[in-house]
């Protein structure tokens, strides 16, 4: 697997992205922030053809680029009642994405903070398989 980093540059990503698949399946993660620029790229990368598989994590702000690309798509929500300090740092920067979330093959909320990655990721979901399966 290789991680790279593609929220400030989506042109450059998308090199980088084709480069470093040669060709194959795709899975894009974006959490936080990241989500509209993941949710962004999915859609261009589809339009080129390749194989794409979207998660997002706890999206935040934003309005989305473009409608919602054709490719599978499980999108994780953290809630938790007594929030901590990233959920108030969510909170600012628009918790509640402007994403169609509710148009995700997946939509799931699980009990984690904003900053909870490992847990969102490893959570059952709808009493299925986790984001990690």
């Amino acid at each position: 697997m290789t991680h790279l980093e593609a929220s400030y540059d989506p042109r450059g990503a998308i090199a980088r992205i084709e480069k470093a698949s040669n060709g194959g399946p795709v899975i894009l993660i974006g959490h936080s922030w990241g989500a509209n620029p993941a949710y962004a790229l999915a859609g261009e990368l589809r339009k080129r053809g390749r194989q794409v598989r979207l998660v997002t994590i706890d999206p935040v702000g934003g309005t989305p680029a473009g409608p919602r690309p054709d490719v599978p798509w499980i999108n994780v929500r953290g809630h938790r009642w007594i929030p901590n300090e990233s959920d108030i740092v969510a909170g600012i920067g628009g918790k509640g994405s402007e994403l169609p979330v509710d148009q995700a093959n997946i939509n799931a909320t699980v009990s984690a903070h904003h900053a909870d990655l490992d847990v969102m990721t490893r959570a059952r979901l709808n009493g299925g398989p986790s984001v990690e399966d």
